[in-house]
């Protein structure tokens, strides 16, 4: 007996299908002869060409599948890159980030990561907070540079460029006294200088001009200084703890307002992951918790760029993976009830997996990586991708009522997956818009999603029908057609629900048009929110003390302006000194002097001094030196008050500290005698080790001379300066960056820094968005021309997309939910959503004859995917981030607003005004 099928091939298809059945079974089905076949396309012979395939073999298209699904995961796990670099999301032929990439090449990377302590009531408490966190977090391996204080030694390092003028010049004029303070200074070195010096100016003072007059006596009166500085009351002790404490006190990084303590933290940082310093925060957060348990009444707490990022990036992956939990279970449960069965919508899950291995290894190969944005497309293919397979297995489900399986795979091809092929070119073709807008990451996400969405296709095509067809022939009902029990679990209200609906299309079309116009108003308070800052999760430590920082200065937010020479910085300062927007200005000027004629004089001066002779004396001897020095004071005291009295005063006040030393050493009391030589000496070492340090410090090239907390801020390792120009206003907001944004380019246009690169692709990106829905929506349209042959069904196709679009922004603006940088993303998806619900009612109506509104299991799987997406996505309104939160809220008003338009606008405009015979 010959095998009849329920379609026939006509002309050389007929033999294309023999040739498969020949090479891929024992059987070959004898197919009727080209006059008895329908009439069919191209398109048609092809799928009803590959329908025969997967039935004569599936197994074979399973192997091949899975082999290429295997190599393409393996090669992916080996090959493809994580970049998690923020600054890739933008394309490198922008302008702006030249700039940038000028600016890190020659400045490094300046986002740090910041432990803030609020200083309180109790700034010493929390100096000790700093010290103990500066200490912890030091020892933690792997981090590249820890900051919290300037130590004294160097700030002795920039002393001399970094005191006033008067300063610098009364140290010169100690310099001649330099000499004796060497490696192997005593106290007897020092008395034996100061008295030479002393005798110098009283015996050649009048053949000396004012300068050496003057060098002579401020080295003498300096070294004897040194001497007396031993008694704690006097004013020499005053003037010179700095140097006896090695550069005075620590100074702590903090505040211009000085109620806020940091700490600096550089670590290193892993592009290659996806929060990026994930481990060093973990260890970092492990050392603050325990500092807090030590401090209880201190506030601290981290944030900083980088660390805001990770918490993101944690946040979403912790809601995202709890949502699809919840998802997945109820998306079963709802295939359950509404599909019929279990297994074979998990068979439509199984051939997903397929076609996201195959993406997955596409992009190894031909991009190689995925970026911050890009890593998301497993969303689409899991949103969209899962809609070609609810759409095959409900008619497949719904033709085995009526014929075997192989005929039902048949049919399934030629209508449902004829839909499908129209539904993933249109989805796709929404995110190859993408490609055209000039942000690099969209792009990459458009590319990805898009030939994602059409191996997801391939894997609907081959994949899907092969398993079909093995579990029929294994597990399920064969040839033999079996009732579909979709609503076993339910009331069986759906049916009659629909037709009474349908019978009334005025009424549904007045009811919605009724609707759209009471929710216009509601447009009006539609906006876009820009501030990505309040995308964050609430209560979130980082955002809140970002906000603490934000309200004390605007520390972590600055323009940078380059420039070769220092002569420079006063002109761009007085070119932000008059914009309303820049505050504080920051440069290498702030802490040193720039070097005028007069400073250079002073500072050469410092290192012209004799060397220092060898220290001969004994008690006797320096009793007779500071006899004889207290005279050469007094004299020069009485000359001084000539023309000075507050420094004849200062002398006055030396001599009687000469004469106290005098009569102690010159007493009986040998232990006071010790204690206080002992004292002097180690006051004089510690002098003479600072005033190296000073001298030292002055011969380094300036990079070298700052402190490691602010060397890389202002000057480059290739000699160039950085001024960095600073916000008065919250610049997270997109007015007061527009704003800031626009005056640092007029102090200069070259200005590079975060707020412009953040600024710049918060542009691209929304323009890329818009630009991307619109060319989606042409491209779109377009294609259902091509597809339906008609203008009228074009029109009608895309109607549920237009109407959804309309609600959604509307219900958005009722309910108060702003578009963002994050639910943005959902417009693509929900075009894909929209049209492919369309594609499939309409293919469905033109199909179907006289009963064409009942649309059959078409109008089940078009509520499937409408709710699976609501589901799925609306899951995420349950996050604690908030951009997350709102895509869940957008994607499930759209996904319902594409439903109600798909099953009740929809039909009710083909039944009132497509007047067509079916």
């Amino acid at each position: 007996m010959r095998g009849r099928s329920l379609y026939g091939f006509p002309g050389s298809c007929f033999h294309f299908a023999r040739l498969f059945a020949a090479n891929f079974s024992g059987t070959i089905f004898v197919f009727p002869p080209p006059s008895e076949c329908p009439r069919t396309d191209m398109l048609d012979r092809l799928l009803i060409a590959i329908a025969h395939l997967c039935c004569r073999a599936p197994g074979t298209i399973l192997i091949v599948g899975a082999i290429l699904a295997a190599i393409a995961a393996g090669y992916a796990a080996l090959k493809l890159e994580m970049n998690a670099d923020t600054d890739d999301l933008i394309a490198s032929d922008r302008p702006f980030m030249d700039n940038y990439r000028a600016f890190l090449d020659e400045f490094g990377d300046l986002e740090y990561l910041y432990v803030v302590i609020e200083a309180g009531d109790d700034p010493e408490r929390a100096k000790q907070a700093v010290e103990t966190l500066g200490r912890d977090i030091s020892a933690i391996e792997d981090l590249k540079a820890v900051f919290y204080v300037i130590e004294p030694a160097e700030q002795l390092r920039i002393a001399t460029r970094a005191m006033p003028d008067e300063e610098l010049r009364e140290l010169a004029m100690t310099s001649r006294s330099f000499g004796a303070l060497d490696e192997r200074v005593t106290a007897g070195h020092v008395l034996s200088r100061a008295n030479d010096l002393l005798d110098e100016l009283v015996q050649r003072g009048g053949e000396m001009d004012e300068t050496e007059q003057e060098r002579a006596a401020a080295s003498g009166i300096f070294l004897l200084e040194t001497f007396t500085a031993v008694f704690p009351d006097s004013d020499a002790r005053e003037d010179l703890t700095p140097l006896i404490e090695g550069g005075g006190e620590r100074t702590y990084l903090r505040s211009d307002s000085e109620e806020l303590y940091f700490v600096m933290i550089m670590p290193e940082k892993d592009y290659g992951t996806l929060s990026v310093i994930e481990e060093p925060l973990r260890r970092i957060r492990a050392v603050i918790d325990e500092t807090r348990a030590s401090y209880p009444d201190v506030n601290m707490g981290l944030t900083g760029k980088p660390v805001l990022q990770a918490d993101e990036l944690i946040t979403t992956e912790r809601d995202m993976t709890r949502a699809a939990t919840i998802a997945v279970i109820l998306v079963s449960l709802l295939f359950m009830i509404v599909i019929g069965g279990v297994w074979r919508p998990l068979l439509a899950v199984l051939a997903l997996g397929f076609g996201i291995a195959w993406t997955f290894g596409l992009t190894t190969l031909i991009i190689g990586q995925l970026n911050l944005l890009s890593i998301v497309f497993t969303l689409v293919l899991v949103g969209v991708g899962i809609d070609f397979g609810i759409h095959l297995v409900a008619r497949y489900r719904e033709d085995l009522r009526r014929m075997s399986s192989e005929d039902a795979i048949v049919s399934t091809l030629r209508t449902a997956n004829r839909a499908n092929m129209t539904g993933a070119l249109t989805s796709s073709l929404a995110f190859f818009m993408a490609i055209f807008t000039d942000f690099q990451g969209l792009r990459e996400l458009g590319f990805i999603a898009g030939t994602g969405l059409l191996l997801c296709l391939v894997a609907m095509t081959f994949i899907l029908p092969s398993l079909l067809v093995i579990y029929d022939r294994k597990w399920g009902k064969g040839h033999i057609a079996a009732p579909i029990r979709a609503f076993e679990h339910v009331p069986k209200f759906g049916d009659r629900l629909w037709t009474s609906l349908i019978q009334r299309p005025g009424t549904i079309l007045l009811v919605c048009a009724v609707a759209t116009l009471l929710l216009s108003p509601a447009l009006m308070r539609l906006s876009f929110q820009n501030n990505l800052l309040e995308l964050q999760a609430t209560g979130l430590e980082s955002v809140d003390w970002e906000h603490r920082i934000l309200d004390d200065s605007a520390e972590t937010w600055f323009g940078a302006v380059i420039v070769e020479d220092r002569d420079e910085i006063p002109r761009i300062k007085e070119r932000a000194a008059d914009k309303e927007t820049i505050g504080p200005v920051q440069s290498i000027d702030d802490l040193v002097h720039p070097d005028t004629e007069s400073r250079a004089r002073w500072r050469e001066m410092l290192h012209e001094y004799p060397p220092a002779e060898p220290d001969t004396g004994h008690a006797d001897w320096m009793n007779q030196r500071l006899e004889n020095v207290t005279r050469r004071v007094r004299l020069i005291a009485g000359m001084a008050r000539q023309n000075d009295e507050a420094e004849a005063d200062r002398l006055d006040a030396l001599v009687e500290d000469l004469e106290q030393l005098r009569a102690i050493l010159e007493g009986d009391d040998l232990e006071r005698i010790e204690a206080i030589s002992d004292a002097m000496q180690q006051n004089v070492t510690a002098i003479a080790s600072s005033v190296r340090q000073m001298l030292m410090g002055d011969q380094l090239e300036l990079r070298e001379a700052l402190p490691r907390a602010v060397r890389d801020r202002f000057i480059s390792d290739r000699g160039r300066y950085l001024v960095t120009l600073h916000p008065r206003e919250n610049v997270w907001e997109y007015e007061p960056m527009q704003a800031f944004v626009e005056e640092i380019r007029q102090v200069d246009p070259e200005v590079t820094g975060v707020p412009i690169t953040q600024f710049e692709s918060l542009n691209e990106m929304r323009a890329g968005f818009q630009k991307a829905a619109l060319l989606a929506f042409l491209a779109v349209f377009v294609l259902l021309l091509i597809d339906q042959k008609s203008f009228k069904y074009a029109i009608f196709a895309i109607v549920p997309l237009l109407v959804s679009l309309l609600w959604l922004v509307e219900l958005m603006g009722l309910l108060g939910v702003q578009f963002n940088l994050a639910n943005f993303f959902a417009v693509p998806i929900l075009i894909g959503i929209g049209v492919d619900s369309g594609i499939h009612i309409i293919r469905r109506y033109r199909e179907d004859g006289s009963d064409r509104l009942h649309l059959g299991a078409t109008r089940r799987a078009v509520f499937m995917t409408a709710v699976t997406s609501m589901i799925g996505f609306g899951c995420l309104v349950i996050a604690a981030h908030r951009g997350l939160q709102s895509l869940g809220m957008v994607m499930a008003l759209g996904s319902f607003s594409c439903l109600i338009a798909s099953l009740l606008i929809l039909p009710a405009l083909l039944a009132k005004f497509d007047k067509s015979p079916g």
